[in-house]
């Protein structure tokens, strides 16, 4: 199936996912030892979120994708969106409920350089990874590649965390409890995806916007 350009994109549904391969991409921007190792995931822009990052977390962040660099909040599509976030990119919560905080990271694996404009705004292709990392108590993570989809850069796609409670499932008529709270991927509140796990099992769940 041919992918469509942005012009032919409709904006409405940014939320519409097209498998394909994932490509490779790496820019580094940083010096010294330390930034080599961020710049091994293709660098950070921020360098609030980058020293948030233990090392071996990013050595977990680094087996799921040698050159995934984390959503930013300069890539987001504010127009498309009406609102900013401060981490569109990096979560963290008790997401199997084993009393220890795994981490939840949205990576750009692969960016065009083929401009597009729409709106006298420029876009570019992009390839994306959803990964949830499960802290395993001895100072690793669990890697579990939750989702990959294509969509553009800036994105009005950005992950949270949902809260335990009810929740209704597409195409389902009756409720589920989430127990812990859940990964949650949304493109601006016209669809919400969940990710919920189990040990260290990742179920996916469309809410809305199937």
């Amino acid at each position: 199936m041919p992918r469509a350009s942005v012009t032919d994109m409709p904006r409405s549904q940014p939320h519409m996912l097209i498998r394909r391969p994932l490509g490779h991409e790496c820019t580094s921007a940083f010096g010294g030892a330390l930034f080599l190792l961020y710049c091994g995931l293709s660098c950070w822009s921020s360098l609030s979120t980058a020293a948030d990052l233990t090392r071996p977390l990013l050595d977990s962040i680094r087996k799921a994708s040698s050159t995934g660099a984390i959503l930013q909040p300069s890539e987001m599509d504010v127009k498309g969106c009406f609102k900013s976030l401060p981490s569109p990119g990096l979560v963290r919560g008790d997401f199997n409920g084993d009393g220890r905080e795994d981490v939840a990271v949205l990576l750009k694996t692969r960016v065009a350089d083929e401009v597009k404009t729409l709106g006298g705004q420029e876009f570019r292709g992009a390839d994306f990874m959803l990964v949830i990392l499960l802290n395993d108590g001895h100072d690793g993570y669990h890697v579990r590649i939750a989702d990959k989809f294509s969509d553009y850069i800036p994105i009005t796609g950005y992950i949270s965390i949902r809260p335990p409670g009810k929740v209704r499932p597409s195409l389902e008529e009756k409720d589920i409890v989430i127990r812990n709270p859940t990964v949650a991927l949304n493109f601006c509140e016209r669809s919400e995806t969940i990710y919920a796990v189990t040990g260290t099992r990742v179920r996916k769940r469309m809410l809305s916007g199937e």
